[in-house]
């Protein structure tokens, strides 16, 4: 079976360099290259916004690869087209924090 998480342990080591000075500007910087940071270059780019993503690790990944990939939705067309009824409300009834 393929593994579908990436372990912390896969994951890039950190290191700074805290003398290193950066003097740039740019229209919208991201911070982090995980889905959301990712979705977000996306909406910029089709807004017509320049940005520049910014990531710790040396591959994209963020906690939604420590999260096998799954974002929980309700209430989408996909279930709707199958006659399935659930909202965003029930999830949360569902799954509580």
């Amino acid at each position: 079976m393929a593994e579908t998480a990436t372990p912390r342990s896969a994951m890039s080591a950190v290191s700074f360099d805290f003398v290193q000075v950066w003097d740039a500007q740019v229209p919208l910087l991201i911070i982090g290259a995980g889905a959301a940071g990712l979705c977000a270059a996306l909406a910029a780019k089709e807004a017509g916004v320049h940005a520049i993503v910014i990531e710790r690790d040396a591959v994209p990944s963020g906690s939604t690869a420590l999260s096998a990939g799954l974002i929980p939705a309700a209430g989408t067309r996909f279930q709707r087209a199958k006659g399935i009824a659930d909202s965003p409300g029930a999830i949360r009834h569902r799954h509580p924090a």
